[in-house]
């Protein structure tokens, strides 16, 4: 991956969680409502997933196993813990097959007190990391261009 398709789907990752944000934020009661939120925040986070592995590829890490993501990226001090991001994970599957009020009521307040400020914290911390990698990204765009310029008027095959 390059510098810029990280940036692409980091700026996919914002519009995720600011539509998650919206659901929360709209605080009415119900299985509708509910499902919203849960196929809202399994967008977010599998978006969170997708930037932080091609994050490590721009670090030069290349590894795609959720485990091994979260591992790399909480070695980089990039998320916080490990271990919220595996929960994270396992239930996001156990929150699409919740048939009863209770079990939404709690898997609302998971995603609401736990999760999203997880992903919000993650996003900050990479909008921290945008300088730095927009200025390689540039380099390496200008670069890209300048090699194939040089291919285009026969200076170098």
């Amino acid at each position: 991956m390059t510098d810029v398709s990280w940036y692409h789907r980091f700026q996919k990752f914002q519009e995720a969680l600011a539509l998650l944000n919206e659901a929360l934020e709209t605080m009415l009661p119900g299985p509708s409502l509910h499902s919203i939120t849960v196929q809202r925040f399994d967008n977010a986070f599998n978006l969170a997933f997708e930037v932080l592995s091609e994050y490590l590829e721009t670090q030069g890490l290349h590894i795609k196993s959720h485990s091994s993501v979260f591992k790399g990226a909480f070695h980089l001090n990039i998320i916080h813990s490990f271990c919220k991001w595996m929960q994270g994970f396992d239930d996001i599957n156990l929150m699409t097959h919740v048939y009863d009020n209770t079990t939404a009521s709690r898997t609302d307040e998971l995603i609401r007190f736990v999760y999203y400020p997880m992903l919000e914290s993650l996003l900050i911390t990479l909008e921290e990391q945008l300088p730095k990698v927009d200025r390689e990204a540039k380099y390496n765009y200008v670069k890209h261009n300048r090699q194939a310029m040089a291919v285009d008027v026969g200076i170098i095959q």
